[in-house]
């Protein structure tokens, strides 16, 4: 819920001392017997009471939890004073003014903007864990697909402000036709590469999860791709041609929501930015992801896929008013 509607989350790590619910596998055994064989294998003779959320957090800031295999509940457990950081840290840089050289002003925000990057290096401590953890694993687990598309969206509020996006989206901020680009980038979009990276992984993830086992605001995580890749598109060249105009051939074209963190053309393009990210569509053909407007269409095809939940028709009636506002970008 805190994730969705950008609010810092009702409880805070701090103070959760209680402790945590045991193993997975404690909690789905079928009898007495098995309950007492897994509670042997889970903490051998003797039993010691699992640990608080919070000094399990602080034993992963500390780095303690690096190479140990954590359940899908662990792993989602700490991303929740992640999101909590990061959403604080995303309020007070919206609360600064634009413009102005004052000088506090620019120390608060780089300030600020440094400790955004030490929370997405925790954030990379996460993904790097929840790897080790299911690396040896065979079959999908749909628990962890959930807590990945989850480590991705905080990890594009870290360095994007969404709500700032909206905001420009349905034309709230007054600005001339040929500022659009400088606002978005010195507002709302920090690193524009990583920004495709974590919209294209979003995508690729719920596309891999049938439609019985997609977490239920799936619809509204392809919702913030859509408007999140459509500003970086705006910000980022993507409005210098027209729907209509000829564009040169894209160099070294690579599917951003088809292939994994660790294909070589995504580290290729995350480090030396090398490579044109494209969208695929359901057919395999490649859309261009630097005509705003096709981002915005990609995600209403995604969403057409299960029109079952009324949450899918309505964010697709939003995208869609978008793409008609902005349809001359």
């Amino acid at each position: 819920m805190s994730l969705f509607s950008d609010t810092t989350p009702l409880l805070s790590v701090v103070n959760l001392h209680g402790p945590m619910p045991d193993s997975d596998d404690l909690w789905h055994a079928a009898s007495a017997a098995e309950w007492l064989e897994w509670l042997e294998k889970t903490h051998g003779s003797t039993y010691q009471p699992p640990t608080s959320v919070r000094d399990f957090f602080t034993g992963f800031v500390d780095g303690d939890l690096a190479g140990k295999e954590l359940s899908p509940t662990q792993l989602r457990l700490l991303l929740h004073p992640l999101q909590a950081q990061v959403c604080q840290l995303r309020q007070f840089i919206a609360c600064l003014p634009d413009g102005g050289n004052h000088k506090s002003r620019a120390v608060s925000k780089a300030a600020t903007k440094a400790r955004l990057e030490e929370i997405s290096s925790l954030l990379q401590q996460w993904y790097a864990i929840s790897k080790q953890s299911f690396s040896g694993h065979r079959g999908t687990c749909w628990t962890t697909c959930a807590n990945l598309i989850m480590y991705h969206l905080i990890s594009l509020n870290a360095i994007t402000s969404f709500k700032c996006i909206e905001q420009f989206a349905r034309r709230e901020v007054s600005l001339g036709p040929f500022r659009h680009a400088s606002w978005l980038q010195m507002r709302c979009i920090d690193q524009p590469e990583e920004t495709y990276f974590h919209c294209g992984q979003i995508l690729r993830l719920i596309r891999s999860m049938p439609r019985p086992v997609r977490p239920p605001w799936w619809a509204g995580a392809v919702y913030r791709v859509a408007l999140t890749g459509w500003a970086n598109s705006m910000a980022n060249g993507g409005n210098r041609y027209s729907p209509t105009a000829s564009r040169p051939e894209p160099e070294m074209p690579f599917a951003i929501d088809d292939l994994t963190p660790e294909n070589e053309a995504i580290s290729r393009y995350m480090k030396y930015q090398e490579g044109t990210p494209m969208l695929t569509r359901s057919d395999g053909s490649h859309v261009p992801i630097e005509v705003p407007s096709n981002v915005l269409q990609h995600c209403i095809d995604v969403l057409d896929d299960d029109s079952s939940m009324r949450l899918s028709e309505g964010v697709k009636r939003k995208l869609r008013i978008f793409m008609a506002s902005w349809k001359d970008h």
